[in-house]
């Protein structure tokens, strides 16, 4: 899937390619798509290999919009203890500002961009052949 087509989803249609991805991956999928109540966890899945839990966030950008850190943070106040996740994964098909990126680091949250989605999506990496993170070393 090209850029472009990625771009022109609805961020719904965002959110179940996210959940077609992670279970093509593997994954067994406990939400496919958020909502309103959803409190931050568009998708929910669990490792094929270790059974952890993976809470997902989606962030849709029409062009080619950054995520900033106001949506890491709302993110960060209910991806771990009311979700109780495991890994904490924010998505999105734009990239993410740099102080995203730092708020994102000190605080666990592993990031996937335009970039990783376009491999992800488009050339059929895995998840796992994406980021050389710690949090997906210790989750897999």
């Amino acid at each position: 899937m090209t850029h472009d087509a990625i771009r022109g989803l609805h961020h719904r249609e965002f959110e179940r390619l996210t959940a077609r991805l992670l279970a093509r991956d593997g994954f067994t999928i406990e939400q496919a798509f958020g909502g309103s109540g959803d409190l931050g966890a568009d998708v929910i899945a669990l490792s094929p290999r270790s059974g952890r839990r993976f809470v997902v966030q989606c962030k849709h950008t029409s062009g080619d919009g950054k995520v900033g850190t106001p949506d890491l943070q709302r993110f960060k106040g209910t991806v771990w203890d009311v979700h109780r996740a495991d890994v904490a994964l924010m998505v999105t098909n734009g990239s993410f500002s740099r102080k995203a990126a730092v708020f994102a680091q000190e605080h666990n949250i592993t990031l996937l961009g335009k970039r990783e989605i376009e491999r992800w999506a488009g050339a059929g990496d895995a998840l796992w052949d994406l980021r050389p993170l710690p949090a997906f070393d210790q989750a897999w």
